[in-house]
């Protein structure tokens, strides 16, 4: 089996009577790392490189990995508008301290509150308000 920098890899191992099968998935994502990084890219805007998620549908994990990105904004008040929530760690929750109060979550799609990154980012930030741009979802204030 060949690595190849920077490509994605899932392996699959069955076990079948006496015969072991191993499946490695290069799936061509990579991660833009560093991950869990603030990466400032302009006057009150900066970007966050997350880990890897995989969809499920129908409660199957599909071995079809895509790269995450959360975008900070700092609105003129001070609060953070975070566009794209990640799972956060308690690294990333004291730099955004620094940068003022995380007070806006937005999930872009339905995906994204099924990911457990806004429950990552609520234990750091329990008065966020959460804003889902999908109908579904209902607005959740402090």
């Amino acid at each position: 089996m060949t690595a190849f920098p920077g490509m994605a890899k899932r392996v699959l191992v069955h076990n079948i009577s006496q015969h072991q099968h191993i499946i490695v998935c290069n799936m061509g994502a990579s991660l833009y790392e560093p991950i869990n990084i603030y990466k400032p890219v302009a006057a009150n805007i900066g970007i966050v490189d997350g880990p890897f998620e995989y969809l499920t549908v129908g409660g199957v994990k599909l071995p079809l990995a895509f790269t995450t990105r959360m975008t900070v904004v700092r609105l003129s008040n001070g609060d953070l508008f975070l566009h794209s929530p990640i799972k956060f760690d308690e690294g990333l929750a004291n730099k955004l301290l620094g940068l003022g109060t995380v007070r806006h979550l937005v999930s872009p799609n339905q995906f994204h509150p099924k990911n457990g990154a806004e429950k990552s980012i609520k234990r750091f930030f329990p008065a966020a308000i959460s804003r889902s741009s999908f109908s579904s979802t209902r607005l959740q204030r402090p």
